[in-house]
């Protein structure tokens, strides 16, 4: 059973798009998940993080010296 290999890219202008990744190149798909366009040279091309995050959370109790002030417990 082959695999399909989805990759999330940018090109070098800077435009980003998922693809299907095969050999050294990667076949643009559309909104729908369908191949759109002509296929990219993996080579001209640099490959993001499957997800953007849209926030970052930190937790102050994780840090021991913190969790002592708050009078928490050990993480």
């Amino acid at each position: 059973m082959p695999v399909e290999r989805r990759v999330r890219y940018a090109t070098v202008e800077g435009v980003e798009g998922w693809g299907l990744w095969e050999g050294d190149q990667v076949i643009p798909l559309d909104s729908s998940g369908r191949p759109a366009g002509e296929s990219l040279p993996m080579a001209t091309l640099r490959l993001l993080p499957p997800v953007t995050p849209s926030k970052i959370i930190g937790i102050g109790t994780n840090y021991h010296k913190h969790a002592l002030e708050m009078g928490r417990a050990l993480p």
